[in-house]
């Protein structure tokens, strides 16, 4: 399904916009193929475009992937938060691509914990501050928190609820690290990033998308590629639409 903004930001009322349906399922392509365009933004997603070919992906962030989209030096932007349509140019489509898996890794010291998903959202939200609560140690949790803004953030706070800021991480990738080097800590990263960690729970989801000029057909080839191999993007560590 793709949003055009273009008549998105005219419409009147809801029953104006325009929604349809795109990317009917095409033969598969192969996935690995490079493509000949620029992608970059969201820190929870390179895994899934690069292992379709786009190995050039410029990893920043979900507003990274806005600004360089508008003004020009990406082709295509990968983020999780939709954008403000009003602030897009005509002919600007948005389109969801894959669910991101968010996983909750913890540090080695606490072994194989495994807890709910109530539970770890009890932990985000600063209500359980003891893993002691939890059937761990008698230790207090340290969080290492995403900022506001963030794609991680934002999946996290969409399915628990406002949480609380932790110790600063400036990607996903940073959280893995700061956990995996810590004792009593708890972080969220996109499963690819998880790497050797436990997972104390989850995964739970949320949309990855394109942003990109809907005449460009290669993007939209390249979005059809990744919905016709379904076993690729599982693979990768995301989940098809």
């Amino acid at each position: 399904m793709f949003i055009n903004f273009s008549r998105l930001a005219k419409a009147a009322s809801v029953a104006a916009l325009t929604v349809g349906v795109a990317f009917a399922a095409q033969p598969a392509q192969k996935a690995s193929a490079q493509v000949p365009f620029n992608i970059g933004g969201s820190s929870g997603a390179p895994n899934l475009y690069i292992g379709f070919g786009a190995t050039n992906y410029q990893t920043s962030n979900n507003q990274g992937g806005l600004n360089g989209f508008l003004n020009g030096s990406l082709d295509a932007g990968a983020f999780e938060i939709p954008p403000d349509p009003s602030t897009l140019p005509d002919g600007a489509v948005l389109v969801p691509v894959a669910n991101l898996r968010v996983v909750f890794p913890i540090s080695p010291d606490l072994g194989g914990l495994s807890l709910t998903n109530d539970q770890i959202g009890s932990i985000l939200r600063g209500e359980i501050t003891n893993w002691n609560q939890v059937g761990g140690p008698d230790e207090a949790i340290t969080i290492v928190s995403r900022n506001v803004g963030t794609g991680g953030r934002y999946i996290v706070d969409n399915t628990f609820g406002p949480t609380q800021d932790g110790i600063p991480a400036a990607s996903s990738q940073d959280v893995a690290n700061i956990v995996a080097n810590g004792s009593g800590e708890i972080g969220y990263v996109e499963q690819a990033y998880l790497g050797g960690l436990n997972s104390a729970g989850g995964p739970i989801t949320g949309t990855t998308y394109l942003l990109y000029n809907s005449n460009n057909t290669d993007i939209t080839d390249f979005i059809n590629n990744i919905k016709a191999n379904p076993d690729q993007v599982r693979a990768l560590g995301y989940d098809p639409l």
